[in-house]
């Protein structure tokens, strides 16, 4: 007779969650909303490009080893032993475009 009482109440359980997951699958529903939204504009304005030369200062009792300039020419007559090591060239390219 337990038994009988304990399936009966799980039958009538099973039933309505059954019947709450199909009554709260008929109010659920998915919306998509898709759309464009122009917030600012941006302009850009370079107004002028960098160039780095590293050069390395070989030992004449000098505490610097490296000396950056922004021209190759202007390496001081006082570092007679000097080696260009890098360079950095900024320039105008491209690569996205602004709307």
């Amino acid at each position: 007779m337990a038994k009988q009482k304990i399936g009966i109440v799980f039958i009538i359980t099973i039933i309505a969650l059954g019947g709450i997951g199909a009554s709260l699958a008929g109010f659920s529903d998915t919306i998509n909303i898709l759309g464009n939204i122009f917030t600012a504009y941006v302009s850009l304005e370079v107004v002028d490009y960098s160039i780095a030369w590293v050069w390395k200062i070989w030992d004449d009792g000098i505490t610097d080893e490296i000396y950056i300039t922004n021209d190759p020419d202007d390496i001081p007559d006082q570092y007679p032993n000097y080696v260009l090591v890098s360079s950095a060239v900024a320039q105008e390219y491209n690569c996205f475009k602004l709307y």
